[in-house]
């Protein structure tokens, strides 16, 4: 008995709907497109505070 389960399929969509809902505004695939990308490598956009 193996239990397999669809757990990696089910995270990669919830990120992409995560991408989609930050996209919003972008009428493009290559937009959409790179925001998948950026949620998807967890970078950080925010300005450091310079004080």
């Amino acid at each position: 008995y193996h239990r397999i389960t669809n757990a990696v399929c089910e995270g990669i969509n919830s990120m992409i709907q995560a991408a989609k809902r930050k996209a919003r505004g972008f009428n493009t695939y290559e937009g959409f497109a790179s925001m998948i990308c950026l949620v998807a490598g967890k970078l950080q956009l925010a300005v450091p505070n310079p004080f």
